[in-house]
């Protein structure tokens, strides 16, 4: 109204009141009337402000570098601000009507990149990529101590730098550098725990290398044991057959008449096979031949007393291969990666298992048994009195037969009839208790197998009878060898 115009100021800006060309008022927090077309009103804000900047320098192995940053600053004396500045405002619109207080930051940014190539210029890429906050403040320092904003009347209160990067090319190359590095160490890293591998792999080969030596020592010493006690039973039934022969000879010597003559070109022909030689007796002899073996009686041969069942088996496929690979989880890993399944292995095992414990029950309590690998053969002496029981295909039959005795038996058992289709052993392994006690007592009948070969032996398999008791005993009759075109042919006795 009429002019006049009131203006009040922020606690943060410095007023000075200007009126015909003379400074009415200045200072901070004024409030005052007066007339617009005499009067210039100054405000000059005193609090502090922060700028950004973002400028290129140069290190001292000539690489550039992009540094960007903030500062803050407060203007300390407004008088020289206003000396060097355009501070007036529109009372109305409250805004400066020049460009000059923008200036002010970029007059401070241009001595702040002044101050900074002094201090960029002595330094490598890598001081200046790694000092940034050191530089900064050197900066700061630098623009402090010479005064350079004084003249503004401008106080710098902070500096920082916030990035120092290099051009993309070089940031590229040190980028490759660090990170071959880290690769160099994850390399390293990777190498050590296949070192670290490969040591707990050979620990656990050694181990497992250990427990075969250990293995095949306790074999070994099984083996020894053994074959000592089958040479200490070898020896004991050698005593007393020697002195089963010396007591014959004494009872025949005894029992024939001094004066008894023999015919010449004839013998009394005996029921029963006692030697390989057949003995020459008198014509007037009454005295019948005595037989170690087989009893007489009416002209036919009886069984004789067993003084123990050897059962004779062989190794599994699975017990093989535990021998070789001694753990199921190795055997199992061997034949998978070779392509071969380990089911019908443990089949197998399972079904022999049970066959032996079967055969095992069937064994009557009264007579010794022992258990024998077909492995063992070579070096097993069987007796003479001997009921020799397999368990296994018909190759095993063919396999025992070679190291009998001529005339002695084999009673054959199957042990799986859904995998082992065998001719040779036409028994069950259920029938074992009825089969086994049948033989034991002589109800028995024989059948003759003949088998070519160039060598072989003779045995012979006994089956019970398949009728009742009453038919009384089958002729027990001995192996017989002939020869079919110079070839010989060995006659093996197997169950009927």
């Amino acid at each position: 109204m009429f002019g006049i115009w009131y203006f009040k100021a922020q606690p943060t800006e410095f007023v000075m009141k200007v009126a015909g060309g003379r400074v009415k008022k200045e200072g901070q927090v004024l409030s005052f009337y007066y007339l617009k077309r005499r009067t210039s009103i100054v405000v000059v804000p005193v609090s502090s402000a922060d700028a950004a900047f973002v400028f290129n320098e140069q290190t001292g192995n000539y690489q550039a570098v992009t540094i960007q940053g903030q500062l803050t600053y407060r203007i300390v004396e407004p008088r020289r601000t206003i000396e060097m500045l355009n501070y007036v405002v529109d009372p109305k619109r409250r805004a400066h009507v020049s460009q000059d207080p923008e200036r002010l930051e970029q007059r401070i940014v241009v001595a702040v990149q002044m101050e900074t190539p002094r201090q960029v210029e002595g330094k490598s890429l890598e001081e200046v990529l790694g000092n940034a906050a050191s530089i900064s403040a050197e900066v700061q320092e630098e623009v402090t101590s010479r005064a350079l904003l004084a003249p503004l009347g401008v106080e710098l209160l902070s500096l920082n730098f916030t990035s120092v990067s290099p051009n993309p090319e070089v940031g590229k190359a040190l980028e490759a550098e660090y990170r071959e590095s880290l690769l160099r160490r994850a390399d390293e890293a990777i190498y050590a725990r296949r070192a670290a591998a490969v040591e707990e792999e050979g620990k656990i080969k050694s181990n497992e290398l250990e427990g075969e030596i250990s293995l095949a020592r306790e074999r070994e010493r099984l083996i020894d044991l053994e074959a000592a006690n089958d040479r200490k039973v070898s020896q004991a039934w050698g005593e007393r057959r020697e002195l089963e022969a010396a007591s014959r000879r004494g009872q025949a010597r005894w029992s024939s008449p001094l004066t008894a003559t023999s015919t010449p070109g004839r013998s009394s022909p005996s029921p029963c096979a006692t030697s390989a030689t057949t003995r020459t007796r008198s014509a007037t002899s009454t005295s019948p031949p005595r037989c170690s073996r087989i009893s007489c009686r009416r002209g036919r041969m009886v069984p004789p007393e067993w003084d123990k069942i050897v059962v004779v088996t062989r190794k599994t496929g699975l017990e093989e291969l535990l021998e070789r690979f001694v753990t199921h989880k190795q055997a199992r890993f061997y034949l998978e990666h070779s392509g071969v399944p380990f089911e019908p292995y443990e089949e197998e095992q399972r079904a022999h298992d049970e066959a032996l414990n079967r055969l095992k029950a069937a064994l009557p309590a009264g007579v010794r048994s022992q258990f024998i690998k077909r492995s063992f053969l070579p070096t097993f002496a069987f007796g003479g009195r001997d009921l020799v029981v397999t368990l296994g295909p018909d190759g095993m039959v063919v396999n025992v037969a070679k190291y009998l005795r001529g005339g002695q038996p084999i009673l054959a058992f199957n042990p799986d009839p859904s995998t082992v289709d065998g001719i040779l052993i036409a028994f069950r392994v259920g029938e074992a208790g009825a089969a086994i006690r049948a033989v034991l007592r002589g109800d028995y009948r024989v059948r003759e197998v003949t088998m070519a070969a160039p060598r072989s032996a003779t045995a012979r398999a006994c089956s019970p009878s398949t009728t009742s008791s009453s038919v009384g005993r089958p002729t027990f009759r001995p192996a017989t060898t002939s020869r079919t075109g110079g070839a010989p042919r060995t006659s093996l006795r197997a169950a009927s």
